[in-house]
């Protein structure tokens, strides 16, 4: 249960046929949700987000704001140090101190820097004086590449039907607007005529950004589902070399089940020779042992090659063939490879132990 899965309920249900059903809240959101403004440089989205963190602090109205790295938390907070602003900084390295810190975020005069994951969890409650100047501002220093994350952060305010307030200040060297929109989103400037230093909150900017998120969300869904493609491959393999290890270690007679291993396999019959010699076979604590060392042995290196494949795989896409069904494919032919060697390993080994033994 969490309150921003709507956002990923296409995920939810394509990856693990979950649907997503939105509970409506227990007291009516009063919380308002700004427009982005947006900034042509970094530096400029700094000091515009310092200078409303100031006059916030000034009047001593809470003010929260989420960072996107831990780099970005500092920076911001050298900045606050230089203008006398007394703040926290949390990035996740202290736990328990931060979600005790962060539950007092909501508290008139208090300025919080937080990375994504510090404090996550805690519930953040007003005081009276706070309440009274609007409630918690939560500011968001960049868009995230998924639009849940920052339905997470403006949801630290307005907790329970509570005031509050949320703003995403933004810039055109930020991560995401820098892969996607740069070149248009620099027009919309220009043809604004926008001076240095200004915001811009813009209907067509908003959609702009909005539309970025969506395909590097789309892109990162598509990655999420191919990996779960071929973790399901794996974990297919993985049932398989289990089962055969039960069966090892759980055989009464683990001299038949190797000897049903090594019929028809190279130097097989020799093996199987050896086995049938009588007191000169090897006893069943050494077969059972072997066995087991060679299916561990191989199964490791099968896991090697298989994260080799999965690197490799993705250019089988410049040919217009799957790559998912291009590493299944290949994923078989190694997996049987793979029990060759073991009974390969187990056969030798037999001979090499009669070797020892004569």
């Amino acid at each position: 249960m969490t309150g921003t899965a709507k956002a990923a309920g296409a995920e939810f249900q394509k990856i693990y046929g979950m649907d997503v059903v939105e509970i409506p809240t227990n007291r009516a959101l009063r919380r308002r949700d700004r427009q982005d403004v947006l900034y042509r440089t970094k530096e400029e989205k700094l000091e515009a987000v310092c200078g409303t963190v100031a006059r916030c602090a000034d009047r001593g109205r809470p003010v929260l704001v989420g960072t996107a790295s831990v780099s970005d938390s500092e920076e911001l907070s050298r900045r606050l140090t230089e203008r006398d602003i007394p703040h926290n900084v949390l990035n996740a390295k202290h736990h328990e101190q931060e979600a005790a810190i962060v539950a007092k975020a909501g508290r008139a005069g208090a300025v919080t820097i937080a990375t994504d994951m510090a404090g996550r969890g805690t519930d953040i409650k007003l005081d009276d004086a706070a309440a009274a100047m609007g409630g918690l501002l939560v500011i968001g220093t960049e868009r995230h590449d998924s639009r849940r994350v920052d339905d997470q952060l403006r949801g630290r305010s307005g907790r329970q039907g509570d005031p509050g307030e949320s703003r995403f200040y933004l810039s055109l060297e930020d991560d995401l607007l820098r892969l996607f929109g740069h070149k248009r989103m620099n027009a919309i400037f220009d043809a604004l005529g926008v001076s240095e230093g200004q915001g811009v909150g813009n209907a067509n900017l908003a959609k702009a950004v909005e539309r970025a998120q969506r395909r590097l969300g789309s892109d990162h869904f598509a990655m999420r589902t191919r990996l779960m493609q071929y973790d399901q491959v794996i974990n297919e393999q993985r049932e398989l070399i289990y089962s055969q290890r039960r069966q090892v270690l759980e055989a009464q007679n683990v001299h038949e089940l190797i000897q049903r291993m090594l019929q028809g396999t190279k130097d097989g019959q020799k093996a199987l020779a050896v086995l049938e010699a009588g007191d000169s076979s090897p006893p069943e604590e050494w077969q059972r042992k072997n066995l087991l060392g060679a299916v561990d042995r191989r199964w490791m290196d099968h896991i090697d090659s298989l994260e080799q494949l999965q690197e490799s795989v993705g250019l089988v896409a410049y040919g217009q063939r799957s790559p998912v069904d291009e590493y299944r494919q290949i994923a078989a032919r190694l997996f049987e490879r793979m029990n060759e060697e073991i009974r390969q390993d187990v056969a030798s080994a037999i001979l090499a132990y009669r070797c020892t033994d004569t």
